[in-house]
């Protein structure tokens, strides 16, 4: 006759909770580094979009394409850069504008627009634009002779 044990077999609740309460702690710890990652990643992807808009507006004002200005406009009110045509945002041609995005969880503050002179693509506009979200803030600083630092 085998040997029957009076025990029966399975988890007691304290072993389920702590094997709950370890998945629990995992998941939060994971979903804090993906949030800090992703805040990274799209402050990151702001500042390149800007910057390749910026050198965009300068190589066409040194180039004098179109015999104009070239500028870029960073809204503060909607997720957007724009790159155009001529001597300010308000008076621009808007057949050539170049409108990109970027995260609608940043906040951009600071310098908005930068028109760059016809020929040697300096600017009068000078100034840092800073993007800022929940977990941090890039800035990018643009002088007078058009040097852009970021």
């Amino acid at each position: 006759m085998a040997y029957q044990s009076k025990y029966k077999k399975g988890f007691t609740t304290l072993e389920l909770i702590i094997v709950i309460g370890i998945f629990v702690l995992l998941f939060s710890v994971s979903v804090t580094v993906y949030i800090g990652f992703t805040s990274k990643e799209n402050r990151e992807l702001a500042v390149g979009t800007l910057v390749e808009a910026l050198r965009f507006a300068q190589s066409n004002s040194e180039a004098v394409n179109d015999d104009s200005k070239w500028g870029v406009k960073i809204s503060t009110t909607s997720p957007t850069i724009t790159v155009f045509k001529g001597s300010s945002y308000g008076t621009r041609d808007t057949t050539h504008d170049q409108l990109t995005t970027f995260s609608g969880r940043l906040t951009a503050s600071g310098l908005t627009e930068i028109i760059f002179e016809k020929m040697n693509g300096d600017t009068f506009t000078t100034g840092t634009t800073t993007f800022t979200d929940s977990n941090g803030v890039k800035d990018v600083q643009i002088n007078g002779k058009g040097t852009i630092t970021y």
